[in-house]
């Protein structure tokens, strides 16, 4: 539903980036924007990425994934010369480039914001909200916050924990799981 708000709205795959995001992988919306290509390159530019967490003091403590269908939206808006990242960044970056700099000196990726504005800036979470989120769901009758994705994120895993485990020592496991991940 949030999808198709942001579309009907005009959202850009950095906006679908973003809020598919916070939908696969839990992440509060500051560690979602502050994603940095060092983040991606970790997990080989595929669909696990390394993130600061809340209270981490700037230190990769949380691994997330996301989906392979989200990871081929990220190389699209990454690579992007019309409409994408490509066309703001003033280094003009591609995920091949990416991969270069990484080989040659991972820690040069470490201030490359995966997300940034129209005016080459890395997108904070106040202007993805005030900008893009709120207005999108509120053309569409949508009253919701991005942390409500969070929330939305746990409570399908825990019925999928329900819904799978074997028995209770294994529900209880894969609970306990979910709860450091989150707290992370």
């Amino acid at each position: 539903i949030v999808q198709e708000a942001g579309k009907r709205f005009g959202w850009k795959l950095r906006e679908l980036c973003v809020s598919r995001t916070l939908f696969e992988s839990g992440v509060r919306i500051s560690e979602a924007v502050g994603l940095t290509a060092l983040d991606w390159a970790q997990g080989g530019f595929r669909n696990v990425l390394q993130s600061r967490n809340k209270g981490s003091f700037g230190l990769r403590t949380k691994t997330i994934m996301i989906s392979n269908p989200t990871t081929k939206l990220y190389r699209r808006y990454f690579d992007d010369a019309m409409n994408g990242r490509a066309a703001v960044d003033p280094q003009r970056l591609r995920v091949s480039n990416l991969t270069t700099l990484y080989r040659g000196n991972p820690q040069s990726l470490e201030n490359v914001s995966l997300f940034l504005t129209e005016q080459g800036a890395p997108l904070t979470a106040k202007l993805f909200r005030d900008q893009y989120w709120k207005p999108a769901l509120m053309a569409s009758g949508i009253d919701a916050d991005p942390h409500q994705a969070r929330h939305w994120f746990v409570t399908n895993a825990l019925r999928n924990i329900d819904r799978t485990a074997k028995d209770e020592t294994s529900r209880s496991r894969c609970r306990q799981e979910l709860i450091r991940y989150i707290d992370r």
